[in-house]
Protein backbone atom coordinates (compact mmCIF):
# COMPACT_ATOMS: atom_id res chain seq x y z
CA UNK A 1 0.00 0.00 0.00
CA UNK A 2 1.37 3.18 -1.11
CA UNK A 3 1.38 6.75 1.00
CA UNK A 4 -0.84 9.28 -0.22
CA UNK A 5 0.97 12.10 -2.06
CA UNK A 6 0.49 15.79 -0.44
CA UNK A 7 -1.71 17.65 -1.95
CA UNK A 8 -0.62 20.00 -4.52
CA UNK A 9 -0.40 23.65 -2.85
CA UNK A 10 1.40 21.67 0.17
CA UNK A 11 4.61 21.56 0.48
CA UNK A 12 6.13 18.10 1.12
CA UNK A 13 7.32 16.60 4.75
CA UNK A 14 10.76 17.64 5.28
CA UNK A 15 11.37 19.99 2.71
CA UNK A 16 11.64 24.16 3.30
CA UNK A 17 8.82 25.93 1.64
CA UNK A 18 9.69 27.88 -1.88
CA UNK A 19 10.57 31.82 -1.66
CA UNK A 20 8.29 34.05 -3.52
CA UNK A 21 10.07 35.13 -6.26
CA UNK A 22 11.82 38.34 -5.89
CA UNK A 23 10.60 41.46 -7.66
CA UNK A 24 12.54 42.67 -11.11
CA UNK A 25 14.49 45.86 -10.42
CA UNK A 26 13.70 48.25 -12.60
CA UNK A 27 17.46 48.65 -14.51
CA UNK A 28 19.30 52.15 -13.59
CA UNK A 29 18.60 55.66 -15.19
CA UNK A 30 22.90 56.20 -15.76
CA UNK A 31 25.24 53.20 -15.99
CA UNK A 32 28.64 54.97 -15.98
CA UNK A 33 32.09 53.33 -15.97
CA UNK A 34 35.73 54.86 -15.94
CA UNK A 35 33.76 57.82 -17.68
CA UNK A 36 35.40 61.28 -18.54
CA UNK A 37 35.52 63.96 -20.73
CA UNK A 38 38.89 65.89 -21.43
CA UNK A 39 39.83 69.00 -22.88
CA UNK A 40 42.75 70.85 -24.35
CA UNK A 41 44.10 71.55 -20.56
CA UNK A 42 43.22 67.99 -19.71
CA UNK A 43 40.45 66.29 -18.00
CA UNK A 44 37.27 68.41 -17.57
CA UNK A 45 35.63 65.70 -15.04
CA UNK A 46 36.72 61.91 -14.39
CA UNK A 47 37.14 59.22 -14.44
CA UNK A 48 34.20 58.72 -12.50
CA UNK A 49 31.81 55.54 -11.72
CA UNK A 50 28.58 56.33 -11.51
CA UNK A 51 24.89 54.69 -11.22
CA UNK A 52 22.07 56.49 -11.05
CA UNK A 53 18.59 54.29 -10.19
CA UNK A 54 15.33 55.37 -12.41
CA UNK A 55 12.90 58.00 -10.97
CA UNK A 56 13.30 60.46 -8.08
CA UNK A 57 15.64 63.61 -7.71
CA UNK A 58 19.74 63.03 -7.58
CA UNK A 59 22.22 65.67 -7.65
CA UNK A 60 25.57 65.82 -8.76
CA UNK A 61 27.64 67.92 -6.32
CA UNK A 62 30.94 69.49 -7.28
CA UNK A 63 32.82 72.86 -6.62
CA UNK A 64 33.48 75.45 -9.36
CA UNK A 65 35.53 74.24 -11.84
CA UNK A 66 35.01 70.09 -11.27
CA UNK A 67 32.92 69.71 -15.10
CA UNK A 68 29.98 69.52 -13.69
CA UNK A 69 27.88 71.33 -16.60
CA UNK A 70 30.29 68.85 -18.59
CA UNK A 71 29.40 66.08 -16.82
CA UNK A 72 25.18 66.62 -17.30
CA UNK A 73 25.27 67.38 -20.69
CA UNK A 74 27.40 63.93 -21.37
CA UNK A 75 24.64 62.19 -19.67
CA UNK A 76 22.01 63.99 -21.45
CA UNK A 77 23.86 62.98 -24.99
CA UNK A 78 25.49 66.76 -25.80
CA UNK A 79 29.19 65.36 -25.22
CA UNK A 80 30.68 62.27 -26.50
CA UNK A 81 32.68 61.14 -23.54
CA UNK A 82 36.75 60.12 -25.00
CA UNK A 83 36.93 57.48 -22.43
CA UNK A 84 34.79 55.02 -20.56
CA UNK A 85 31.32 54.21 -21.13
CA UNK A 86 28.15 55.32 -20.52
CA UNK A 87 24.45 53.87 -20.73
CA UNK A 88 21.11 55.81 -20.33
CA UNK A 89 18.07 54.74 -19.98
CA UNK A 90 19.81 51.73 -21.64
CA UNK A 91 20.92 53.13 -24.58
CA UNK A 92 24.55 53.76 -25.19
CA UNK A 93 23.83 55.86 -28.36
CA UNK A 94 24.35 59.19 -27.48
CA UNK A 95 22.24 60.29 -30.58
CA UNK A 96 19.33 57.77 -29.03
CA UNK A 97 20.01 59.44 -25.71
CA UNK A 98 19.33 63.19 -27.02
CA UNK A 99 16.21 61.79 -27.82
CA UNK A 100 15.13 60.73 -24.23
CA UNK A 101 16.68 63.73 -22.51
CA UNK A 102 15.63 67.00 -21.77
CA UNK A 103 18.09 70.24 -20.86
CA UNK A 104 17.52 73.12 -18.60
CA UNK A 105 19.33 75.53 -17.18
CA UNK A 106 22.67 75.11 -18.88
CA UNK A 107 24.35 78.45 -20.37
CA UNK A 108 24.65 78.17 -24.00
CA UNK A 109 22.03 75.03 -24.26
CA UNK A 110 18.74 76.63 -23.52
CA UNK A 111 19.20 79.92 -22.22
CA UNK A 112 16.33 82.09 -23.61
CA UNK A 113 16.56 85.46 -24.70
CA UNK A 114 16.00 87.80 -22.04
CA UNK A 115 13.74 90.32 -24.95
CA UNK A 116 11.49 87.44 -25.38
CA UNK A 117 8.06 87.20 -23.91
CA UNK A 118 7.05 83.71 -22.64
CA UNK A 119 4.38 83.16 -24.72
CA UNK A 120 6.57 83.91 -28.07
CA UNK A 121 9.16 80.83 -26.00
CA UNK A 122 5.87 78.45 -25.52
CA UNK A 123 5.13 79.04 -28.88
CA UNK A 124 8.45 78.52 -30.82
CA UNK A 125 9.32 74.99 -28.20
CA UNK A 126 5.48 74.37 -29.89
CA UNK A 127 6.82 74.53 -33.32
CA UNK A 128 10.01 72.31 -33.41
CA UNK A 129 7.20 69.43 -32.58
CA UNK A 130 4.43 70.54 -35.16
CA UNK A 131 5.10 69.10 -38.54
CA UNK A 132 5.86 71.44 -41.28
CA UNK A 133 2.52 71.04 -42.67
CA UNK A 134 0.72 71.86 -39.86
CA UNK A 135 0.41 75.15 -38.59
CA UNK A 136 1.77 75.93 -34.84
CA UNK A 137 -1.51 76.80 -32.94
CA UNK A 138 -1.36 80.14 -31.42
CA UNK A 139 -0.84 80.52 -28.00
CA UNK A 140 -3.05 82.39 -25.60
CA UNK A 141 -3.16 82.91 -21.97
CA UNK A 142 -4.87 79.85 -21.23
CA UNK A 143 -2.67 77.35 -23.35
CA UNK A 144 0.41 78.84 -22.32
CA UNK A 145 -0.74 78.52 -18.18
CA UNK A 146 -1.63 75.04 -19.16
CA UNK A 147 1.46 73.94 -21.02
CA UNK A 148 3.70 75.54 -18.07
CA UNK A 149 1.84 74.10 -15.62
CA UNK A 150 3.77 70.48 -15.45
CA UNK A 151 6.68 72.61 -14.17
CA UNK A 152 5.30 75.25 -11.73
CA UNK A 153 2.43 72.96 -10.44
CA UNK A 154 1.23 74.94 -7.70
CA UNK A 155 2.68 78.04 -8.00
CA UNK A 156 1.48 80.58 -10.05
CA UNK A 157 3.15 81.01 -13.53
CA UNK A 158 4.23 84.03 -15.14
CA UNK A 159 1.74 85.63 -17.90
CA UNK A 160 2.28 85.34 -21.41
CA UNK A 161 3.23 88.63 -22.18
CA UNK A 162 5.75 88.96 -19.18
CA UNK A 163 9.23 89.07 -20.77
CA UNK A 164 12.01 87.19 -19.51
CA UNK A 165 14.13 89.55 -18.23
CA UNK A 166 11.39 90.48 -15.87
CA UNK A 167 11.11 87.08 -14.10
CA UNK A 168 12.54 85.81 -10.82
CA UNK A 169 14.94 83.72 -10.56
CA UNK A 170 12.60 81.50 -9.58
CA UNK A 171 10.39 81.82 -12.43
CA UNK A 172 13.15 82.22 -15.12
CA UNK A 173 14.19 78.53 -13.83
CA UNK A 174 11.02 77.01 -14.08
CA UNK A 175 9.99 78.65 -17.51
CA UNK A 176 13.00 76.45 -18.69
CA UNK A 177 12.08 73.49 -17.14
CA UNK A 178 8.50 73.81 -18.29
CA UNK A 179 9.72 74.24 -21.93
CA UNK A 180 12.56 70.87 -21.55
CA UNK A 181 9.33 69.30 -20.61
CA UNK A 182 7.64 69.72 -23.55
CA UNK A 183 9.57 67.62 -25.18
CA UNK A 184 8.00 64.40 -23.24
CA UNK A 185 11.38 63.16 -21.91
CA UNK A 186 12.16 60.33 -19.98
CA UNK A 187 15.04 61.94 -18.14
CA UNK A 188 15.71 65.95 -16.94
CA UNK A 189 18.94 67.30 -16.27
CA UNK A 190 19.44 70.73 -14.60
CA UNK A 191 22.28 72.89 -14.28
CA UNK A 192 23.38 74.84 -11.54
CA UNK A 193 20.64 75.09 -8.97
CA UNK A 194 22.38 78.10 -7.67
CA UNK A 195 21.75 80.57 -10.45
CA UNK A 196 18.39 80.45 -8.37
CA UNK A 197 19.83 82.67 -5.32
CA UNK A 198 17.87 83.18 -2.74
CA UNK A 199 17.73 80.48 -0.41
CA UNK A 200 13.80 79.92 -0.21
CA UNK A 201 13.19 79.91 -4.14
CA UNK A 202 15.70 77.65 -3.65
CA UNK A 203 13.72 75.15 -1.77
CA UNK A 204 10.73 76.27 -4.12
CA UNK A 205 12.85 75.00 -7.06
CA UNK A 206 14.12 71.51 -5.69
CA UNK A 207 10.75 70.88 -4.66
CA UNK A 208 9.14 71.35 -7.75
CA UNK A 209 12.21 68.49 -9.27
CA UNK A 210 10.92 66.55 -6.91
CA UNK A 211 7.40 66.79 -7.93
CA UNK A 212 8.13 66.13 -11.56
CA UNK A 213 10.67 63.05 -10.67
CA UNK A 214 7.22 61.70 -8.78
CA UNK A 215 8.68 62.05 -5.46
CA UNK A 216 5.16 64.47 -4.34
CA UNK A 217 1.69 64.30 -5.34
CA UNK A 218 1.26 66.06 -8.43
CA UNK A 219 4.29 64.82 -9.70
CA UNK A 220 4.68 63.09 -13.10
CA UNK A 221 5.82 59.48 -12.42
CA UNK A 222 8.51 58.03 -14.31
CA UNK A 223 10.84 61.21 -15.43
CA UNK A 224 14.24 61.00 -13.65
CA UNK A 225 15.54 64.24 -12.37
CA UNK A 226 19.65 65.08 -11.86
CA UNK A 227 20.35 68.21 -11.08
CA UNK A 228 23.89 69.95 -10.56
CA UNK A 229 24.86 72.03 -7.29
CA UNK A 230 27.66 73.11 -5.54
CA UNK A 231 26.24 72.91 -2.03
CA UNK A 232 23.80 70.76 -0.23
CA UNK A 233 20.30 70.99 -1.13
CA UNK A 234 19.01 74.02 1.54
CA UNK A 235 16.59 72.76 4.40
CA UNK A 236 13.94 72.00 4.03
CA UNK A 237 14.82 69.73 1.28
CA UNK A 238 13.18 67.32 -0.68
CA UNK A 239 14.04 63.70 -0.73
CA UNK A 240 16.47 63.03 -3.17
CA UNK A 241 20.20 61.49 -3.66
CA UNK A 242 23.41 63.15 -3.90
CA UNK A 243 26.58 62.13 -5.62
CA UNK A 244 30.13 63.28 -5.37
CA UNK A 245 31.15 64.63 -8.83
CA UNK A 246 34.78 63.69 -8.57
CA UNK A 247 34.44 59.90 -7.28
CA UNK A 248 30.70 59.06 -8.44
CA UNK A 249 30.09 57.99 -5.01
CA UNK A 250 27.23 58.70 -3.06
CA UNK A 251 27.00 61.60 -0.66
CA UNK A 252 24.96 61.83 2.60
CA UNK A 253 22.25 65.02 1.92
CA UNK A 254 24.34 66.99 4.05
CA UNK A 255 27.89 65.88 3.78
CA UNK A 256 30.33 68.58 2.74
CA UNK A 257 32.48 67.49 -0.46
CA UNK A 258 35.41 65.30 -0.26
CA UNK A 259 38.86 66.79 -0.75
CA UNK A 260 40.27 66.72 -4.37
CA UNK A 261 42.72 64.63 -5.38
CA UNK A 262 46.27 66.26 -6.23
CA UNK A 263 47.46 66.97 -9.23
CA UNK A 264 49.49 63.74 -9.85
CA UNK A 265 47.11 61.45 -8.26
CA UNK A 266 44.41 62.89 -11.05
CA UNK A 267 47.27 62.00 -13.82
CA UNK A 268 48.08 58.66 -12.83
CA UNK A 269 45.40 55.70 -13.73
CA UNK A 270 44.78 53.46 -11.26
CA UNK A 271 47.07 50.08 -11.49
CA UNK A 272 45.10 46.75 -12.63
CA UNK A 273 45.92 43.55 -10.60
Amino acid sequence: MTSPEPPDDQDAPGTEPCAPPEPRRPAPAVEASALQVRGPDGPVFGPIDLTIPAGGLHVLAGPSGSGRTTALLTLAGRFKPQRGTVRVLGSADHRAIRRLVAVAGAAGVDEPDAAVRVRDLVRERLAWSVPWYRRTPRVDGERCARLLAPAFGPLDPPPGSAYVQDLTDLDRMLLRVALALMDGPRMLVVDDLEQVRALDEQVALTHRLAAIAGDAEGGAAGVTVIAAAINPLPVPAPEHARYALRTGAPLRPDEPLPDPPSAAAADTPEETP
